[in-house]
């Protein structure tokens, strides 16, 4: 099972006390879980606080690296078709590159695009949530609907 993390829930996962989704995200991680990178997206978390966890990643196999000229050249036909809702063409190009379907991320129009059955489909992607849909929502706790995510083994055809 393999998740791509947007660089706005990093917090959430770092710093998600036990009973969050965060917390729970960034166990599963090291319990089970792949994290897919590559690109701007492998810049944008190595950028943040997130850099040292993803050390621990690495060495503990959890990582799958996506090729960067790949990931650009989806994302330029991407910002070309207007599609995108979003300002994470980046994002969308490493879900379609890799078979990554599970976003963990807090942003509402890179949800919708992750959801657009044109832009990520076979299987549809799904939204793993750290916060509630309002801009300053407090952390979510971690629920049913998240394990079921974190369980859910056709969403990545990564074999990495």
């Amino acid at each position: 099972m393999c998740a791509i993390l947007d660089a706005n829930a990093v917090d959430d996962v770092l710093h998600g006390s036990p009973e969050t989704a965060g917390y729970a995200f960034r166990q599963w991680l090291f319990e089970r879980g792949k994290l897919v990178l590559g690109g701007k997206l492998s810049e944008e978390l190595n950028a943040t606080k997130f850099h040292e966890l993803l050390q621990q990643l690495q060495q503990a196999g959890r990582v799958v690296q996506i090729s960067a000229s790949e990931i650009e050249q989806v994302a330029a036909k991407l910002l070309a078709g207007e599609q995108l809702q979003s300002d994470d063409p980046h994002v969308v190009a490493l879900a379609q590159v890799s078979g990554a379907r599970l976003l963990c991320s807090n942003d509402g129009k890179l949800h919708r695009d992750f959801k657009n059955k044109k832009l990520v489909d076979g299987p549809r992607g799904k939204i793993y949530r750290t916060k509630g849909p309002q801009p300053k929502s407090p952390r979510l706790e971690a629920r049913a609907t998240h394990t079921k995510l974190l369980q859910n083994r056709n969403l990545c055809r990564v074999t990495s």
